[in-house]
């Protein structure tokens, strides 16, 4: 064979045997994409919500009036009423973190159907007298402080509290049908304070449980023309003569839903 002829076969067997070599090697994979990281969890943000629960309250009762005029307070105690029951409401508000920090304003306003009736013996020997106190709608404006473990907020609250009181009382004046009414709606405004905890289960939803104590003062109502049996006279007492108080206060329970944006 012609020196020629051999490089001409040895050229040949190379390039039919490229290919299969080049099969044979490993083919390098692409670069993979860098992972896709989620932002952590923050609670600053405003957010809108709804709540509802249980409130229970004390109405404790006192007298002012002037002696020796036949007053219906006169030699009788009046007993303390305790309203209770239902609440719903809904709530708006603002959070601001910094580190483990958490920061924040909230208002809130809830409708309530807490009442409560109570019958006792009239300064009339023999007769019964009643008692009635009731919530209508209560609201709050608070500030906010807690400290954040991950998905979860514990934090203590307090600020200002307004809300809707009406006061009753009825007096028996035969014993049978006849009965005199007296009745007084006030707006009062008072504090409020509490603590809670909120677990926020997505970025936007956040799930919260609260307890606050609601402190409204006082509210009045004057029954200085209440006719009683022991009255010096026929004509009702001047009025501011015979005028109940009633201290408000109310302690309140209730879980909530919030969306944050």
């Amino acid at each position: 064979m012609t020196r020629t002829s051999f490089l001409a076969s040895t050229a040949l067997t190379g390039a039919l045997a490229y290919p299969a070599m080049a099969a044979d090697m490993p083919v390098k994979a692409p670069p993979l994409p860098p992972p896709v990281i989620a932002p952590a969890l923050t609670w600053t943000g405003v957010y809108i919500g709804v709540n509802g629960g249980y409130a229970w309250g004390h109405s404790a009762t006192s007298c002012t009036f002037v002696t020796g005029i036949g007053s219906a307070c006169e030699g009788i105690a009046f007993p303390n009423t305790h309203p209770k029951g239902g609440l719903v409401g809904v709530e708006i508000g603002a959070d601001w973190q910094y580190q483990n920090w958490v920061f924040g304003l909230a208002g809130d306003f809830n409708w309530l159907h807490l009442r409560d009736t109570v019958q006792f013996p009239s300064v009339d020997q023999g007769k019964t007298d009643q008692l009635s106190s009731r919530y209508d709608w209560l609201g709050t404006a608070r500030a906010r402080a807690g400290m954040s473990f991950g998905q979860s907020l514990l934090y203590g609250t307090g600020g200002v509290a307004f809300g809707r009181v009406e006061d009753q009382y009825i007096h028996d004046i035969t014993g049978v049908h006849q009965t005199q009414f007296f009745s007084s709606s006030d707006t009062l405004v008072g504090w409020t304070a509490g603590a809670g905890w909120e677990y926020m289960f997505t970025r936007n939803w956040i799930f919260k449980l609260e307890y606050l104590h609601v402190d409204l003062g006082r509210s009045n109502l004057d029954i200085s023309a209440t006719v009683t049996n022991q009255a010096t006279n026929s004509s009702p007492n001047p009025p501011g003569t015979t005028v109940l108080h009633f201290a408000n206060t109310l302690d309140i329970v209730r879980a909530g839903l919030k969306l944050k944006f």
